[in-house]
């Protein structure tokens, strides 16, 4: 009888190997979904920051509109203070579209569209803020969008971004050419290049107002 109450309970549970294989499956299923939860995630970012990049390009063409010529992306030599000159053509961009005394109706670009990476600041603000920040659009990781006029295309201005995990780097942006013609993209306007999920500019997920070429 005690042989066949030990055969029942071999065969009523589980052996370790059949546990390990059993959490080895468990731990392959969790991997997938979490890659597949971040995967979507990374989607709906990088459709919500190119529909941030296209409003935002429909800004800069209500500007031109309205003064015949496009926000510039460096700082001018009247513009006193000058914030630094990091991110310097997008708080450019945000000082030209938010300055004092100029209409503003573009209820699309909320305040979680704002933010300061490089924490610089003027002694008196450039803006119709209260807020002295120079601040930049940001994309939906929180960087920086880089914004270049025609002229600059050639010009190296630097940016501070994030990467995936946190760490800061900053580089030199410089107007994208295109392979196919070997002229910048939007040769005779502008320029709008979020630097992606990788937080990295100049690799093949960065996002443009313009179609990325590939590797």
């Amino acid at each position: 009888s005690s042989a066949v109450a030990e055969q029942n309970g071999t065969q009523g549970g589980f052996t370790l190997i059949e546990l390990l294989a059993v959490l080895l499956i468990l731990s392959i299923l969790v991997t997938f979904l979490v890659r597949s939860v971040r995967s979507a995630q990374i989607s709906v970012e990088v459709g919500n920051t190119k529909a941030l990049i296209q409003t935002i390009g429909g800004l800069v063409q209500e500007y031109y509109n309205e003064f015949e010529r496009f926000p510039p992306s460096t700082f001018p030599a009247s513009l006193d203070p000058k914030p630094n000159r990091i991110n310097m053509g997008v708080e450019m961009l945000v000082i030209s579209l938010w300055r004092q005394g100029r209409p503003w109706q573009a209820a699309e670009i909320g305040e979680d569209a704002l933010g300061n990476t490089d924490g610089d600041s003027t002694k008196t603000t450039l803006t119709r803020f209260s807020s002295p920040d120079a601040f930049e659009l940001i994309d939906l990781w929180g960087n920086p969008l880089a914004y270049i006029h025609r002229r600059d295309y050639e010009k190296e201005i630097h940016y501070l971004t994030y990467d995936e995990v946190g760490l800061d780097i900053e580089g030199p942006v410089k107007g994208r050419v295109s392979r196919k013609t070997g002229d910048p993209h939007r040769k005779s306007s502008f320029q709008i290049i979020s630097a992606g999920p990788d937080g990295i500019f100049g690799n093949a997920d960065d996002i443009a107002n313009f179609e990325i070429e590939r590797d």
